[in-house]
């Protein structure tokens, strides 16, 4: 069986998976999909009135008494939010590469939101180079339990089945 390393993320959170062969097959059910570490992007979880120094964007208003015509203005905010998500993509795949590399696998499966794979894609390009298969996975699974991203992945033929001891 091929060495697969997992990684789900979002823009806010990653988590990183090694999937490990049963050792004693007649005794455990396996693979098992392990967790083996996380990060968290704090910054892409508080609001924008933690992050931005202004609480409101998109409009200025015109002071007491002047024409009542405010005049709308771009203040960044969804370039700032794709930077944050940029820089968390880039130090999550650093770390799956890393690890996976480590663990010896041979596919490297990603599943993330449609956006934050877009962002991952060309970071993972020199992986490819040295030998790792990419496998992409369009949905957000970062909140599922392990057991339920090793079902998900598994029923779409990312990962192989669980299987039951063999007796």
């Amino acid at each position: 069986m091929a060495g697969y390393y997992v990684i789900v993320a979002s823009a806010s959170r990653a988590r990183f998976f090694n999937l490990r062969p049963r050792e004693i097959p007649e005794m455990e059910s396996g693979p098992n999909l392990v967790e083996e570490d996380k990060l968290e992007n704090l910054e892409g979880e508080l609001p924008d009135r933690e992050v931005f120094s202004s609480p409101k964007s998109g409009r200025h208003r015109d002071p007491v008494g002047g024409s009542g015509a405010g005049h709308g203005y771009d203040d960044h905010r969804q370039e700032h939010r794709r930077e944050l998500e940029k820089h968390f993509a880039e130090k999550a795949a650093e770390k799956a590469v890393s690890s996976a590399k480590q663990a010896g696998a041979e596919k490297l499966v990603l599943a993330a939101e449609s956006r934050m794979l877009g962002l991952f894609r060309p970071m993972f390009k020199e992986m490819e180079k040295r030998g790792i298969e990419l496998i992409e996975h369009d949905a957000d699974l970062v909140n599922y339990s392990t057991e339920e991203i090793h079902r998900h992945l598994a029923k779409r033929q990312l990962l192989p089945e669980k299987k039951p001891p063999r007796r």
